[in-house]
C-alpha cells in the first residue's frame, strides 16, 4: 500500500496534498494500517499513522508551504520524502525549478585594534550580499536560513557596526566560545576566510611561554624573583589569574592571545598553590620569604621541570645542609666527644643546623635515645657570656634535667625555678647570670609576666606534647616567650589529632603551617576526612627536613628487645553484672541522643565511660559496699607474685591513683620494696624514690601513675612492665613502658598489658592502633587514617 503525494507550484509557495489513500476502507491503529479483505485481516507496515504525522501529512488534507518557508521544505523535508518507497510524489521538480540557487555562506574573520571583527555574507549563484540585509522584492532569498545564521554569529559576537560583527578581547567569555567553538561551527555552514593579523592571533596562542625563577638567600630571607623575556610581571599575573579562574585563553599587553593550559603556567601555578603563595602577593614579581620555605620551595622547583630555575651559593648551600643524609659535621664540646653514641651525634649536628640558620625543629627520638644528652650537647657548644637558655618541662623531670646538665656540662652555670614564687623572681631577675634556666610549664604559666621581659638564646620545650591543645594557656604563654631559636623534644608530636603538630610549628615558626584555619581547611580535614593523599604527601614533604625521627630498633644495636603481652581476664561474677547494668545505662541514654546532644554532655558520657574502666579495674573504686572480687586484680596479683619470685624488679601503671592504694595493700604482705609516684608526690621526692628502686639490687615494685610517671623518669633496674588499665592513646603507654627500655638497660623487658575480656578495654585496645597510625605518617611516611569518636561509633563500642 502507498500514498501519492501531489505538489503545486503557486506563485512562489506550495501546496502539498495525500490523494488516493483508501481511508474509507483502513482502520487507523497506534503504529500501522489494517485493512480487511476477502475474510482476511492485513496489516501495512511500511506506511505509518504516526509516520504522517510526523510529516506534518493528512489523508484527504492540504499542507501549505508560504514563499518563506518553501526553500527550506524543499531542501530538508522532499528528499526524505522521495527516499520512501511507500510514497509516490508528483510536481516536485516544478517545485524545484522556482526555488532561487542554495545559499553560501562566507566569513571574513579580522583582528584589529585588540578587537576580533567578522563580515559575513551569502551567496545566490554568481550573487553575493551581505548576511540578512538588503533584500528586495526583486531578489529570490533564503531569509529564514540567512536569520538562523545571524543569530549564530550574535552568540559569539557581541556587536554589529559598519556591517561587521564586533568583540572585544577583553570579553574572555565570548572570545573562548569563539575561538574553541565558534569557529568550528561557522565552517560547518559556510566558507571561513582569515586575515593575516586574525592568522596571527591564532597563532600567538600556540606560542610556548618561558618563565623563569630565580631564588637567592640573604639575610635568613630567600629573595624569589618570576620573570620572563617575552612577558612583563603583569602579563604573568594575567596568565596566573586565568588559570584559577580555569580560562582557555589570556590576552597579553600587546593585544596577543595565548593558551592557559600550558605546562609552564600550569606547574608555576600548582607550585604557588602549594607553597600558599597568591600572584597578587609579588610586587613586579618579588618577593620575599622566611628563609624556613627554602627546602619545600627548591622541591617544588624540582617537580615545575617546565620553569627555568635558578638560585645561589648560599641556597643550594642551605639545601645541602638541610639534607639529613648530608648532614654537616659541626664541633663537638670535647668533653662529649667520646660519650655520645653514633645517633646522638648526628643529632646533635642536625640540631647546630637548625640554629645556624635560625630554625626550629623537633627532635623526635623514640623516648629512651638520649635527647637530653643531644640537647646538653648544643646548649655546651653554644654556650657565651651573657647569652641564656630556656627548657621548659614537665614539672616531674626539671630535677632530672638538672641532674643531667650537672652530669655532662658542669660548665653551664645552670638553675631550676622550682621553688616558691620568690626564689624564682630572684632568679629571672638574674637571669643573664646563668647559662640555662629550667622551669616547668606550669611555672612558667604564674610566672609569665616576668618572661616576657627577658630575650633568651635557645629556648626549648621537652615533651612539647604538652602544647598540643594550641587554645590552652599553657600553648599560648611558651609562644610568647622571646628567643633566637626554638626547639622542641617529643617521641609523640601527634597523639590524636593533626592540630597537634600544627601547635608545635606555630611555636617553632610560626605561619610555617599557616593560620590554623589555613592548615584545618588545607591538610587536616582533606587527609582526615576525605583521606586525601596529595595533601598528605605535601604536609610530609613540608614538616620533614624539620623533624629527626629514630626508633631503638634502628640505632640502638646493643639494646635488649622488649616483648609485649596483651593478658586477658575475665571478670568475677558480680563485677560482670554490675558491669551490664552500667553499659545498659549509658547505651540507653546514647541512644536517646542527638549528635547535637552528645556533643553538649560530652563530658558527662565520658565520666559515664570512666566508670566502665573503673569496673574493669575493680568495682571498689566505685562501690565501697561492694562485696564481690575483680577478676583482674586477682590476675594482676598472681601475675607481680610470680614475678618477683623469679628475682625481677616490676614498674606497674595505672590511670586511677585509687587503685594503686589496692594494689599497694594487697602487696604489703609480699614484703618487698614498694615505691609509689603520683602527682602528689613532691618533685624532690619523685627523684629521691627512684634513684633508690634503681640502687636496689634485689626484686621491688614501682606502682606509678601514668600521668604523674609516664615520662622524663629512667628506671631502666626494672625488667618487666605491667599496664593495669588500659589507655586511649597508645603512644601514653609506650612512652611509660620506655622508662624500663631505654639506654642502660641489660635486659630484655617484658610487657604485660592486662585486658577484661567483653569490656571496653578490648575496645580500647583496637582504638590504640588506629591513633598509631596518624602520627606514623608524619614521621615514617607510612599511610594515614584517624579514629574519630562521635555517638555512632561510641555505641559500637558498647555493644
Amino acid at each position: 500500500m502507498s500514498a501519492n503525494i501531489k505538489i503545486e507550484e503557486n506563485n512562489g509557495s506550495a501546496n502539498i496534498l495525500v490523494e488516493d489513500f483508501p481511508t474509507s476502507t483502513l482502520i487507523a491503529g497506534t503504529d500501522k494500517y489494517y485493512g480487511y479483505y476477502k475474510g482476511v485481516w492485513i496489516k501495512y507496515d511500511g506506511l505509518t499513522p504516526k509516520y504522517l504525522a510526523q510529516l506534518g501529512l493528512h489523508p484527504g488534507k492540504e499542507l501549505r508551504f508560504s514563499k518563506k518557508n518553501v526553500a527550506e521544505f524543499a531542501r530538508k523535508v522532499l528528499p526524505k520524502l522521495e527516499k520512501s518507497d511507500y510514497l509516490a510524489i508528483t510536481g516536485a521538480n516544478g517545485l524545484r525549478a522556482i526555488l532561487p540557487p542554495e545559499a553560501a555562506f562566507i566569513f571574513e574573520l579580522d583582528y584589529q585594534d585588540n578587537n576580533v571583527l567578522c563580515q559575513a555574507f551569502v551567496q545566490y549563484g554568481k550573487d553575493t550580499y551581505l548576511l540578512n540585509r538588503n533584500f528586495t522584492q526583486a531578489t529570490r532569498r533564503e531569509a529564514k536560513r540567512e536569520n538562523e545564521v545571524e543569530q549564530l554569529l550574535k552568540q559569539y559576537f557581541t556587536d554589529f557596526k559598519n556591517n561587521e560583527y564586533l568583540l572585544s578581547n577583553d570579553n574572555l567569555d565570548h572570545l573562548e566560545q569563539l575561538l574553541d567553538q565558534g569557529i568550528a561551527k561557522l565552517k560547518e555552514i559556510g566558507e571561513v576566510q582569515i586575515t593575516p593579523t586574525f592568522k596571527s592571533l591564532l597563532q600567538s596562542t600556540n606560542t610556548h611561554m618561558e618563565i623563569d625563577v630565580s631564588v637567592n638567600l640573604t639575610n635568613e630571607l630567600i629573595d624569589v624573583d618570576i620573570s620572563s623575556q617575552k612577558m612583563s610581571w603583569e602579563d604573568i599575573q594575567v596568565a596566573l589569574k586565568a588559570y584559577k579562574e580555569k580560562r582557555h585563553y589570556f590576552v597579553l599587553s600587546n593585544g596577543l592571545l595565548q593558551k592557559t593550559q600550558q605546562l609552564t603556567i600550569e606547574q608555576l601555578a600548582q607550585a604557588l598553590h602549594d607553597l600558599n603563595i597568591s600572584f597578587t602577593d609579588f610586587i613586579h614579581g618579588k618577593l620575599q620569604l622566611p628563609a624556613y620555605r627554602s627546602f619545600y620551595f627548591a622541591k617544588e622547583m624540582r617537580k615545575a621541570n617546565s620553569l627555568h630555575f635558578s638560585s645561589n651559593e648560599s641556597f643550594n648551600q642551605l639545601i645541602k645542609d638541610l639534607n639529613k643524609n648530608e648532614l654537616k659535621q659541626n664541633k663537638l664540646p670535647d668533653k662529649l666527644k667520646n660519650v655520645l653514641r653514633p645517633y646522638q651525634k648526628e643529632g646533635f649536628n642536625w640540631l647546630n643546623t637548625l640554629v645556624n640558620y635560625n630554625f626550629g625543629g623537633i627532635l623526635a627520638d623514640e623516648m629512651g635515645l638520649g635527647k637530653t644528652l643531644q640537647v646538653i650537647s648544643l646548649l655546651l657548644a653554644h654556650q657565651k657570656k651573657d647569652s641564656t637558655n630556656l627548657v621548659v618541662a614537665p614539672a616531674s623531670v626539671i630535677y632530672n634535667w638538672q641532674n643531667e646538665a650537672q652530669k655532662f656540662a658542669p660548665e653551664l652555670k645552670t638553675a631550676v625555678l622550682g621553688g616558691t614564687k620568690k626564689e624564682r623572681t630572684q632568679i629571672l631577675a638574674n637571669a643573664s647570670k646563668y647559662d640555662l634556666l629550667i622551669t616547668s610549664y606550669q611555672s612558667l604559666n604564674r610566672d609569665l609576666e616576668a618572661y616576657q621581659k627577658l630575650v633568651f638564646n635557645i629556648q626549648i620545650l621537652d615533651e612539647a606534647q604538652n602544647i598540643k591543645n594550641h587554645q590552652s594557656i599553657t600553648a599560648q604563654s611558651v609562644k610568647v616567650i622571646k628567643a633566637h631559636h626554638k626547639l622542641a623534644l617529643t617521641g609523640t608530636p601527634i597523639e590524636n589529632k593533626l592540630s597537634e603538630l600544627w601547635s608545635i610549628f606555630d611555636y617553632l615558626m610560626p605561619n610555617f603551617l599557616g593560620s590554623y584555619l589555613d592548615f584545618k581547611k588545607k591538610f587536616e580535614l582533606p587527609i582526615i576526612k576525605d583521606e586525601d593523599e596529595e595533601a598528605e604527601k605535601q604536609l610530609v614533604e613540608m614538616v620533614t627536613p624539620f623533624i629527626l625521627r629514630r626508633l631503638k630498633k634502628d640505632v640502638l644495636n646493643d639494646l635488649p628487645a622488649k616483648e609485649e603481652e596483651i593478658v586477658y581476664v575475665n571478670m568475677g561474677s558480680k563485677q560482670s553484672e554490675l558491669y551490664k547494668l552500667q553499659t545498659q545505662k549509658l547505651i540507653a541514654e546514647l541512644s536517646c541522643q542527638g549528635d547535637a546532644e552528645f556533643k553538649r554532655a560530652h563530658f558527662k558520657i565520658f565520666a559515664q565511660i570512666t566508670k566502665l574502666r573503673e569496673i574493669c579495674c575493680d568495682p571498689h573504686l566505685l562501690y565501697e559496699n561492694y562485696h564481690g572480687n575483680s577478676g583482674k586484680l586477682i590476675a594482676t596479683i598472681d601475675l607481680i607474685k610470680a614475678n618477683l619470685e623469679n628475682e625481677h624488679k616490676i614498674l606497674l601503671f595505672s590511670q586511677f591513683t585509687s587503685m594503686l592504694e589496692i594494689i599497694q595493700n594487697k602487696l604489703r604482705k609480699l614484703k618487698v620494696p614498694i615505691f609509689v609516684i603520683t602527682r602528689a608526690t613532691a618533685k624532690k621526692e619523685r627523684q629521691d624514690k627512684i634513684h633508690q628502686f634503681n640502687s636496689l639490687d634485689k626484686p621491688a615494685i614501682f606502682l606509678i601513675s601514668l600521668k604523674a610517671g609516664g615520662t622524663g623518669i629512667n628506671l631502666t633496674s626494672a625488667d618487666v612492665v605491667i599496664h593495669y588499665d588500659p589507655w586511649w592513646n597508645l603512644a601514653a603507654e609506650n612512652q611509660a613502658s620506655d622508662r624500663a627500655h631505654r639506654m642502660g638497660q641489660k635486659h630484655t623487658v617484658k610487657i604485660y598489658k592486662m585486658v577484661t575480656r567483653n569490656s571496653i578495654e578490648e575496645k580500647i585496645i583496637s582504638l590504640q592502633h588506629k591513633k598509631a597510625d596518624l602520627a606514623k605518617i608524619i614521621l615514617d611516611n607510612d599511610g594515614m587514617a584517624q579514629a574519630t569518636m562521635n555517638r555512632e561509633s561510641l555505641l559500637k563500642i558498647l555493644k
